[in-house]
């Protein structure tokens, strides 16, 4: 079992915050890469280059405005091309399906079938890239036919269990560390 977090432009990083971090015995970081299909975290490149400079494992995640398995294919495009156009290599690229405003202003389908199919187009355009998925308990017990999809998942979930147990578990959004908060995480592997 592993300890690490997932951050985005909102935590405002810096090498030393990645350095706090390992030296606390974190050892690997989630980084945003962006959302929808063209809006790049502004953070991105600078996070991932400084959590790999203080020694931490990267993986991404990608935050999902798909309304339908096209746009998801759009995006997964996207994340492509975010990574290979600034050289970036990371462990697995996690797709973010969560509650959104662009999702409740655009009339989204909610449907356990809709969801499991954005999903799915995603992960079937990423191709040769390890890929999973990320929720919380409900999008996984309610809208994502998650065993479906053979690909792990990260299941947010705040408290003191993880009813699902995939590979990696969102356990708070307010771990207090060297003077910041962070979304904390545990993976059960040795797999980001």
């Amino acid at each position: 079992m592993i300890k690490g977090v997932d951050v985005s432009e909102h935590n405002s990083m810096t090498q030393q915050d990645f350095c706090n971090l390992v030296d606390n015995g974190y050892s690997f970081a989630v980084v945003r890469l962006g959302f929808g299909s063209h809006t790049m975290d502004e953070d991105f490149v600078k996070n991932v280059e400084n959590a790999k400079l203080a020694g931490m494992r990267v993986s991404v995640y990608h935050f999902s405005e798909a309304l339908d398995p096209w746009q998801a294919i759009e995006e997964a495009r996207f994340v492509k091309e975010c990574l290979e156009q600034n050289g970036i290599g990371c462990e697995r690229v996690w797709f973010d399906m969560e509650n959104s405003h662009w999702k409740e202003s655009n009339d989204f389908d909610y449907s356990m079938e809709n969801c499991t199919e954005i999903c799915r187009a995603f992960i079937e355009e990423m191709g040769d890239y390890k890929v999973g998925i990320y929720a919380n308990y409900d999008w996984f017990t309610n809208r994502i036919d998650w065993e479906s999809l053979g690909v792990p998942i990260w299941v947010a979930q705040y408290g003191s269990s993880d009813d699902i147990g995939g590979l990696m578990w969102q356990y708070t959004e307010s771990e207090w560390i060297n003077g910041k908060y962070y979304d904390a995480n545990i993976s059960y592997d040795d797999y980001i």
